[in-house]
């Protein structure tokens, strides 16, 4: 199944948020829900990998308007001036209104960046390869969930796949 149809569920955005939460040491509290994942999620992010935020971000959104138009400001800002790849398929508009690939999409790219701001051979690094690699690492560990039942859902990533790629820190907690 190509990654472009492979269906991505809420739990695991909630589960990647937090990984990325805790692995960034961002002060914000863990995500309960896919509704918890919010503009301060990334802007919390975008601030401490690259210690500062692009022109136009509403320090304190009121509404979800201003939501959309932070989360939109940092697609825009990753795209034109950090990575430098097209990332129209991801809105701020589908993020905030909880849209899981979209969100998936944006946590990806930030586990990736993570990784190449963590990398000890920062010039052989490839934010392409890595997400590949984080991809790959999706479709390849099977759940404890999976072991137990003989199967899973053939649309659904694994439940304990980590794009952030640390296989000694695998979560052996139950599925959320």
């Amino acid at each position: 199944m190509s990654e472009s149809t492979k269906k991505i569920r809420k739990k695991d955005c909630v589960k990647l948020s937090n990984k990325i939460i805790e692995r960034c040491k961002l002060p914000i509290p863990r995500v309960t829900s896919i509704d918890g994942i919010r503009s301060n999620l990334f802007t919390s992010l975008l601030q401490v990998l690259y210690h500062r935020l692009p022109e136009g971000i509403i320090d304190d959104p009121a509404s979800t308007e201003d939501e959309i138009a932070n989360v939109q400001a940092i697609i825009n800002h990753l795209a034109l001036d950090l990575i430098h790849i097209d990332l129209s398929h991801i809105s701020g508009a589908e993020v905030i209104a909880g849209e899981p690939r979209a969100i998936y999409n944006l946590l990806e790219i930030f586990c990736g960046l993570h990784k190449y701001l963590s990398s000890t051979s920062i010039g052989q690094w490839n934010l392409e390869e890595s997400l590949s690699e984080a991809n790959s690492e999706l479709s390849s560990q099977p759940s404890s969930e999976e072991s137990a039942e003989g199967g899973r859902d053939q649309d659904a990533p694994p439940v304990d796949a980590d794009p952030l790629g640390d296989p000694a820190e695998q979560d052996s907690s139950p599925p959320l």
